[in-house]
C-alpha cells in the first residue's frame, strides 16, 4: 500500500515532466527557445526580450516586433527591448513607429547610442541611406561596442554597392559579438557581390553554424550553390 501511494505521488510529477519535454520539443521544432513559463518567467522582461531577440534572428520580424511592443507598453522604459524592436520595425518597413520613437528619444536621450540608432533605423526603411549612415555612424561614436550599430552601418553601405566599407562594419560587429551571425551573413553577401564566391561561401557556413534556423543564411547558401551550378 505504502508503495501504490508512493507511486501515485510520483505519476503526477512524471506526467508534468513528459507534458513539460514534449512542449519543449515542440518549441524546438518551431525554433524557439524552449518555454520558460513553467519556472514561472513567462512574464519576465529580461526572458520576454531575449525570446523577442531569438524570433528576430530566425527572421521572424513580425512575431519579435510584436512581442517587445507588448514589453513597451507595459514598461516604456524597458530599454533592453528597444534595439530588437527597433530593428524589426526597419524589417517590416514601419516608418511611423521608427520616426516617432526615434524623435522621443532623442528628444529625452540624445546622449545615448540607442536613440541615434533609432534614426538611422527610420532612414534605413525610408531609404534614404546617406542619412541612415550618417546616424549609424553616430551612434557608434557614443558607443564603439553597440554591434547593432555597426550592422546598421554596414547594411546602408550594402544598399549603395559601397562593399569594401560594408564588410569593414560587419568585420567590427563581429569582432564585437562573435556569437551573432548577421554580420557574417552580411560579409557574405558582400562578398558574392564582389564575385568572390569562395569567401561568401565560407562566412555562409559559418553563419549557418550558429543560426541554422535563419531562413535567410539557408536562402543565401542556396543562392550560392546555384550560382555554382550545384543543382
Amino acid at each position: 500500500d505504502q508503495m501504490q501511494g508512493d507511486y501515485q505521488q510520483q505519476q503526477p510529477a512524471s506526467e508534468h515532466s513528459a507534458q513539460q519535454q514534449q512542449q519543449q520539443q515542440q518549441e524546438a521544432a518551431l525554433g524557439r527557445p524552449p518555454a520558460v513559463v513553467g519556472y514561472g518567467l513567462g512574464g519576465n522582461p529580461d526572458v520576454l526580450c531575449c525570446q523577442a531577440d531569438w524570433l528576430f534572428h530566425l527572421g521572424q520580424y513580425d512575431d519579435a516586433y510584436q512581442l517587445t511592443s507588448s514589453i513597451l507598453a507595459s514598461d516604456p522604459y524597458a530599454t533592453q527591448a528597444l534595439v530588437t524592436h527597433l530593428a524589426a520595425a526597419m524589417q517590416l518597413g514601419k516608418k511611423n513607429e521608427l520616426f516617432l520613437r526615434g524623435h522621443k528619444l532623442v528628444e529625452e536621450y540624445p546622449d545615448l547610442a540607442v536613440s541615434w540608432y533609432a534614426v538611422g533605423c527610420y532612414y534605413m526603411a525610408a531609404k534614404q541611406y546617406e542619412q541612415a549612415r550618417r546616424f549609424f555612424a553616430k551612434a557608434t561614436q557614443l558607443d564603439k561596442d553597440n554591434a547593432y550599430a555597426w550592422i546598421g552601418f554596414g547594411h546602408a553601405f550594402a544598399e549603395q554597392d559601397e562593399s569594401d566599407q560594408a564588410l569593414a562594419a560587419y568585420r567590427t560587429a563581429a569582432r564585437l559579438f562573435p556569437g551573432l551571425h548577421i554580420p557574417l551573413l552580411g560579409m557574405g553577401v558582400a562578398y558574392q557581390r564582389m564575385n568572390n564566391l569562395h569567401l561568401a561561401e565560407r562566412c555562409f557556413l559559418q553563419a549557418y553554424s550558429i543560426c541554422p534556423n535563419d531562413a535567410a543564411t539557408a536562402h543565401e547558401l542556396g543562392v550560392l550553390a546555384y550560382r555554382n551550378r550545384q543543382y
